[in-house]
């Protein structure tokens, strides 16, 4: 679980890292979580879209659960982040990471950030070729 954590939170940090890099830095520690919430709320996307596809193919999913989804993906990263003020120290323990080695990691979180788009996009192609009643 620890690795996981980690990794969640390097996350954070590359996106973070990324944040003060653009000419507007203010409010970085907000806008790295903000992108984690995008990425967690697509993939929780692409999973009903793939068991609307595979298994209830009549699954009507209302707007209330997805503002549901949103709040409880918000609170979990609010308080894993933000509230707790952890992330200062893994901005500096990353920060500490040999440059190859974080060259390499900012190369998986692209790579973790581009699938996760993609496979939104996947399920929604898929979504579409379920045959609608007109």
């Amino acid at each position: 679980m620890k690795k996981i954590m980690d990794a969640y939170y390097y996350m954070f940090y590359k996106f973070y890292k990324m944040s003060e890099a653009a000419p507007s830095r203010g409010m970085s520690d907000s806008k790295a979580g903000l992108v984690i919430i995008v990425l967690e709320f697509w993939f929780a996307a692409s999973i009903l879209n793939y068991y609307e596809f595979f298994i209830d193919r009549h699954l009507k999913i209302s707007k209330i659960n997805f503002f549901t989804i949103w709040v409880i993906l918000c609170s979990i990263n609010y308080f894993a982040f933000i509230h707790t003020n952890k992330w200062k120290k893994y901005i500096i323990r990353f920060d500490r990471l040999p440059p190859n080695k974080n060259k390499l990691g900012g190369w998986v979180v692209f790579v973790l950030a581009v699938f996760v788009f993609t496979n939104l996009l996947f399920s929604f192609y898929l979504l579409s070729k379920i045959p609608r009643p007109r």
